[in-house]
């Protein structure tokens, strides 16, 4: 219905065929610096390049939807991206890059970073006192370790395909394991709610206490005072 042109190449058309009604642009579009590309009959949208603010691009007035199963790219090659995959897992997907994932949580926040539900925080990111808290049950599957240490230096595991046990292993320290003071059950081992050893140490009457059969295997000494003075 409208064109302009130049050297027999359109520049602009305006169609009015039915139903296919548009301004068609065959040349790039420049919108010039903190100046509005509006949508909406009352202007209800806007886009602008904010080169007197920010230096950002800036999206004001409305929401921003991207559709099922679509992509949010960063990175000139596509290096990571954000989906949500409607058609698949129904699981927002994050989709790092080659170097990883990196969040960087603000300081001096004591709630920096939360993950919730509807019940409240299920794990908390304090840096302020560089914690973590985590309000939740957490599970460490068969056969995998627990570490402790830069260097892996100790570890915990349920050893499913082994022993059934739960592994404690110890880094070349040992294992110390602080009890309470002053208190008659101070540390304490037990079996379907009976004791097998308790360990008090309520002020004057520190002991450790056997609740069922000890058993001090053959040619094996039970030794009495500081070096030993006396076996049994």
């Amino acid at each position: 219905a409208f064109v302009i042109s130049t050297a027999g190449s359109s520049v602009m058309t305006i169609e009015t065929t039915t139903g296919d009604e548009m301004v068609t642009f065959s040349k790039a579009v420049s919108i010039a610096d903190d100046t509005k590309l509006e949508f909406g009959n009352q202007g209800d949208v806007t886009l602008e390049y904010d080169e007197n603010g920010n230096d950002v691009l800036s999206i004001d007035g409305g929401d921003v939807l991207l559709e099922d199963d679509h992509k949010l790219y960063f990175g000139s090659n596509k290096d990571a991206h954000i989906e949500y995959d409607e058609d698949g897992t129904d699981e927002l997907i994050i989709s790092g890059a080659l170097g990883g994932i990196n969040i960087l949580v603000p300081d001096g926040a004591s709630d920096a970073l939360t993950i919730s539900d509807t019940d409240g925080a299920l794990l908390t990111v304090n840096p302020t006192n560089g914690t973590i808290t985590v309000n939740a049950n957490l599970t460490i599957t068969d056969d995998k370790k627990l570490y402790f240490g830069t260097g892996e230096d100790a570890s915990i595991e349920y050893d499913e395909d082994g022993t059934d046990e739960l592994i404690i292993s110890g880094a070349a320290g040992g294992i110390q394991i602080k009890a309470a003071q002053n208190s008659s059950d101070a540390f304490v081992i037990s079996t379907g709610g009976s004791s097998i050893m308790t360990i008090e140490t309520t002020t004057g009457d520190e002991m450790v206490e056997f609740h069922k059969a000890v058993s001090i295997a053959d040619d094996t000494k039970l030794e009495f005072g500081n070096q030993g003075d006396v076996t049994l």
